[in-house]
């Protein structure tokens, strides 16, 4: 048998055995890494009812978020560390999602005591917020403490030693029937970006509409 024969015959055999069995474990490499994310967005929980007010005087509550997706997070307006590189960190997802209105984000401040309303709209101007997107929230202190424990599951409290606030880092992501789907490290930039892509899962853009084609007459 000559040399050509043989890569003509090892040619075929990668063709027909070869090249199928790579597209079979390309998809199901594709299918079990979408498998694997759509496990960690399983829903874990309901958010329960709340109505706070917004940097603009506005009532924010669960109605208002229905059939939105949310990123929810706890912060301070005084706060000097991990708060801001929380703000950071929601500027790129707010312009990651600044031309679909049914993805906002909701801030919720721990210290009612110092961030009134003029405070929250200051720092949202500060953070160049749009305001139908990102909502800086506040109520009485305990009702957002338990907000963040018995709702969304994360710590927020007055500490005892030095009477500091603490609040979670966390990002929590609720569906737009109020679900939470699951939780990223706000101060974490790869962190941040898997959000990001993982929100395009939950809430993918609605499709561009159908561009009629009509049939033109020759002359």
């Amino acid at each position: 048998m000559n040399k050509k024969r043989i890569l003509t015959i090892l040619g075929l055999s990668f063709f027909l055995i070869g090249l199928p069995l790579g597209s079979w474990y390309y998809l199901n490499s594709g299918y079990n890494y979408y498998k694997g994310v759509m496990d960690k967005l399983e829903p874990k929980g309901i958010v329960p009812d709340f109505s706070l007010s917004d940097q603009n005087g506005n009532i924010i509550n669960n109605d208002s978020l229905r059939g939105k997706l949310y990123i929810a997070d706890f912060f301070f307006a005084s706060c000097p560390n991990e708060c801001l590189e929380m703000a950071e960190n929601l500027q790129i997802v707010q312009d990651a999602f600044k031309d679909n209105r049914n993805v906002v984000i909701t801030s919720f401040s721990t210290d009612s005591f110092n961030d009134s309303t003029a405070v929250l709209k200051q720092y949202a101007n500060g953070l160049e917020a749009i305001n139908y997107q990102w909502y800086f929230l506040r109520g009485e202190q305990a009702d957002i403490f338990e907000l963040a424990k018995e709702g969304f599951k994360l710590p927020a409290d007055i500490n005892d030693n030095d009477a500091d606030i603490t609040h979670s880092p966390y990002f929590v992501v609720v569906d737009d029937k109020g679900q939470i789907r699951n939780y990223y490290d706000g101060t974490d930039a790869v962190a941040v970006k898997t959000m990001i892509a993982n929100i395009s899962v939950i809430m993918p853009r609605k499709p561009d509409p159908e561009i009629e084609v009509r049939e033109v007459s020759e002359y």
